[in-house]
């Protein structure tokens, strides 16, 4: 019985003892987070920018609940409609304005909705913008940790496949793609990949090969450490800060380019609920009074491309050291 009150007041011990040590691992970090939030808060141009993109996330997720609440029993989509496609109403032609009824921002061709557009044109903006920022880091990640930590022949070739890539302006090699693929959401998302990940994978190697000659990486290797742990574990955290604020600020140019190849025709199919392509549509009828239909997709636009702009400009004041002095 003394043995099993010894074993547990042991057992009590080690895990006093771990708590203990996850503590004080965890106390400089959340002393950084807080200094960090205290950064953010002195600037009020980040907190803009922060604040428009919340509003453009939460636009986006609730898209689907809110892009209806106007529309009137007629325009309703169906159970097996594509929700990406603003609904029509080929009986009306005229464009009516802001303020009509079931039409706050007032109607495009056809009486196509110009809120249900900007609604789900935030869902569709911030999709694409996700998926090829996301997809472009991770290939670029990969590709430029490795590039630079082993160098050689392995950086020869990745490096050179790379500058074949951006040998290319990246708008014409996205239009190249898509008219190859097709147009369609998913085609631009594809092409914008392939046009962003050579960037990334130019810019991680730059980091890699400033962090792989520091002290505490020779520390690693003598430790015994693999390759990968130390590439994981060691060099990409500490490469990780720029490339944030350049992801941050892509989030806003790819929906920009997006926008702009939808507007000369290479982009979404006509009706969809994209901003560009809404602008495009509209722009027929601007000079006839018809402001609304570029207006507001544009602002949305602007907005969109600030918020992230602003965001990023936040972050790299915060998380270049220079800065934070």
């Amino acid at each position: 019985m003394k043995e099993k009150q010894e074993s547990i007041l042991d057992e009590d011990l080690s895990f006093k003892g771990r708590l203990k040590d996850i503590k004080n691992a965890l106390l400089p970090r959340l002393r950084e987070l807080r200094f960090s939030l205290y950064l953010m808060k002195k600037s009020k141009i980040s907190l803009v920018g922060l604040a428009i993109v919340l509003i453009m996330i939460i636009i986006a997720i609730i898209a689907p609940y809110i892009a209806t609440a106007f529309l009137p029993e007629n325009l309703l989509p169906g159970p097996n409609a594509d929700p990406m496609r603003i609904p029509r109403d080929y009986s009306i032609i005229t464009p009516l304005p802001p303020g009509s009824e079931g039409h706050p921002f007032g109607t495009g061709e056809y009486s196509t909705d110009i809120y249900y557009g900007i609604i789900y044109g935030a869902h569709v903006s911030m999709r694409i913008a996700i998926f090829v920022v996301g997809i472009a880091l991770l290939i670029g990640l990969a590709l430029g940790s490795i590039s630079g930590y082993f160098g050689g022949i392995v950086d020869e070739i990745v490096m050179r496949i790379t500058d074949v890539f951006l040998s290319v302006p990246g708008l014409i090699l996205a239009m190249a793609v898509v008219v190859v693929l097709g147009r369609g959401l998913d085609n631009i998302m594809l092409a914008f990949t392939i046009v962003w990940w050579p960037a990334y994978c130019r810019y991680v190697r730059g980091q890699v090969l400033t962090v792989r000659e520091s002290t505490f990486i020779e520390a690693a290797r003598a430790t015994g450490a693999r390759d990968s742990r130390i590439i994981v574990k060691h060099i990409l955290p500490n490469s990780l800060a720029p490339l944030l604020v350049a992801a941050t600020m892509d989030m806003g140019t790819v929906v920009l380019v997006t926008a702009a190849l939808s507007y000369i025709g290479f982009g979404a199919d006509p009706g969809m609920a994209e901003w560009g392509r809404m602008v495009s549509d509209g722009q027929q009828y601007f000079i006839a009074g018809s402001w609304w239909m570029v207006v507001f997709p544009g602002l949305a636009i602007m907005m969109f491309v600030l918020g992230f702009n602003l965001l990023g400009d936040g972050l790299r004041d915060i998380l270049d050291p220079k800065l934070r002095k």
